[in-house]
């Protein structure tokens, strides 16, 4: 069910989500089937992505929590009562602000932390579970994949990356991507990490089972 639901994130509504901002009603049967499949809906940012991305760091407390009531609110539209756990503002833009809000309003983890470092793990800050994601495309926060194709590098190259990373990360480790490259461009990739993941005996949980 989860890679039905990502079919409609192509390459058309990545360019929707930049441009325009569509609303989640445009997404309910996808939302719906990913709700009830293994993976976890988590929360990203509020009314405008590009907003957040560029100005929420400056924001107070009344705002962020506006932004946050109104993505809650829309998720709640399409999945009533849906348990959202975790949180990750667009363009890692945070604060001590965001980090308040977002506790405030319920969550449990906040992933606002990008880091190439093997010395940051999930630690707890108030009520919150601070989760870094560490396999990207370093410096400054870059989806794992669209870094490698970027890079031109090929499928085997990708994944032995992905690998060489992950290695070096004692106990965890989080890659970032976006559906339509991971879930869509390349899936064929994802898929041979996954099943190598599985032979070599890694456990693959939500960001709500750390």
């Amino acid at each position: 069910p989860q890679m039905s639901a990502l079919s409609k994130l192509g390459k058309t509504d990545y360019l929707l989500a930049a441009l325009i901002n569509p609303t989640l009603s445009l997404y309910t049967q996808e939302i719906r089937a990913l709700s009830k499949s293994i993976c976890e809906l988590g929360l990203h940012g509020g009314k405008n992505h590009a907003s957040w991305h560029y100005d929420a760091s400056h924001w107070d407390l009344e705002k962020v929590r506006g932004e946050i009531n109104f993505g809650i609110k829309s998720i709640h539209s399409i999945i009533p009562a849906y348990p959202l756990k975790s949180f990750a503002s667009p363009g890692w833009t945070t604060s001590k602000t965001i980090a308040h809000a977002v506790e405030q309003s319920g969550f449990q983890y906040l992933c606002d932390i990008h880091t190439d470092r093997t010395d940051i793990f999930p630690h707890k800050q108030g009520g919150l579970t601070l989760v870094p994601t560490n396999i990207l495309g370093e410096p400054g926060g870059i989806a794992f994949f669209e870094f490698c194709r970027a890079q031109n590098f090929s499928q085997e190259e990708t994944i032995n990356l992905f690998f060489k990373q992950l290695y070096t990360r004692d106990q965890f480790a989080m890659v970032y991507d976006h559906p339509y490259w991971a879930g869509i461009h390349e899936i064929d990739t994802l898929d041979k990490i996954i099943r190598r993941l599985k032979h070599e005996q890694y456990q693959i949980i939500p960001v709500k089972g750390v």
